[in-house]
């Protein structure tokens, strides 16, 4: 966000790269003074104040020849330029998670948010945006009815990145809205456990007194599941192989060819819980299905982050994935 405030055009690297002496990973950011001929005579004291204000490394490279992986200028060095993101606010959208949006953009990351209520949507000329980002909704129908979500459907198509997270992501399915044909996971499981756990006492005859328990039993009220990540995707650059997801529902993304699945949960019920509680039936459901994925559609992208990224701004390991989304993605 500082480079391109103070004017640079940046790259992101698509692929790792060695000079001879360091490594740098997927997502590494280039400036490449060739094609920023009019900072050449401050690049190098601009550079420095970045790095002390931004808190991270910046090298010097005297050639763009890498001793391994691509070279500084290779068609995998990708232009990443500054996107007019829009950011959705107001019912149905949740209130807290578009505030902790908002914070994560405009106050750690640096980067402008346009920020609109959600029934705007419908006059907004969605073309002079580059990314539209959906905070958490229970039920988007009121906002997205057929004729918006053909709308939406066709801005992406046209080259927009849409991002959603949480209820929204669910919405974007081919099960909800149909805006896609990425599916969240079904009820084969469900039935799987219910045939294997015939209970004495169906659920219709639970008494009174113990429905509040029972009920309780069914949800995930905010527990720690294991994710892994596929540090290669341009969602999750500069992230382990490894993080944990703050989980809040038992529902999740059905991996496919077609889905680019940038994070999943450890495929193994047994180990996958890691704090707080859920269910063996809801970690068997979970257990190797995707929490947050990228599917490509037309020249566009739709970025499913079913889990929230920055939870209160306290739980903000998956964070960077949120910020990939809306920085870097348009150019990848």
């Amino acid at each position: 966000a500082k480079l391109w405030e103070a004017g640079y055009r940046v790259r992101a690297a698509r692929k790792p790269f060695n000079d001879g002496t360091r490594a740098f990973s997927e997502g590494t950011l280039i400036i490449l003074l060739g094609r920023n001929p009019d900072r050449r005579a401050t690049a190098a004291e601009e550079m420095q104040r970045i790095a002390e204000e931004a808190g991270v490394v910046i090298i010097g490279m005297d050639t763009g020849r890498m001793a391994e992986g691509i070279d500084l200028a290779s068609r995998d060095s990708r232009p990443v330029k500054q996107p007019k993101a829009l950011l959705l606010l107001d019912a149905p959208f949740s209130s807290y998670t578009a505030g902790q949006l908002w914070y994560l953009f405009d106050r750690e990351t640096g980067l402008g948010l346009t920020r609109l209520r959600a029934d705007a949507l419908r006059t907004v000329q969605l073309g002079e945006y580059d990314v539209l980002i959906l905070p958490g909704a229970g039920n988007l129908k009121s906002v997205l009815d057929t004729t918006q979500t053909a709308r939406l459907k066709a801005w992406v198509q046209e080259g927009g990145t849409l991002v959603a997270t949480e209820g929204s992501a669910l919405f974007l399915t081919k099960d909800q809205s149909g805006l896609t044909a990425v599916q969240t996971v079904q009820d084969e499981q469900k039935k799987k456990d219910d045939d294997e756990a015939k209970a004495p006492e169906p659920a219709a005859y639970t008494p009174y007194a113990a429905r509040r328990d029972s009920t309780g039993l069914a949800r995930i009220p905010g527990s720690a599941l294991r994710g892994i990540l596929d540090p290669t995707n341009p969602l999750a650059f500069g992230l382990p192989a490894r993080l944990y997801s703050l989980v809040f529902n038992a529902e999740a993304l059905t991996p496919s060819e077609q889905l680019q699945t940038a994070g999943y949960y450890d495929q193994d019920a047994a180990t996958l819980l890691a704090a707080g509680y859920a269910s063996p039936k809801n970690l068997r459901k979970l257990a190797g299905n995707a929490f947050a994925a990228v599917q490509p559609m037309g020249r566009g992208k739709v970025v499913f982050l079913v889990d929230n990224t920055q939870y209160r701004m306290f739980w903000v390991g998956p964070a960077r994935m949120m910020q990939n989304a809306v920085m870097l993605l348009p150019g990848m």
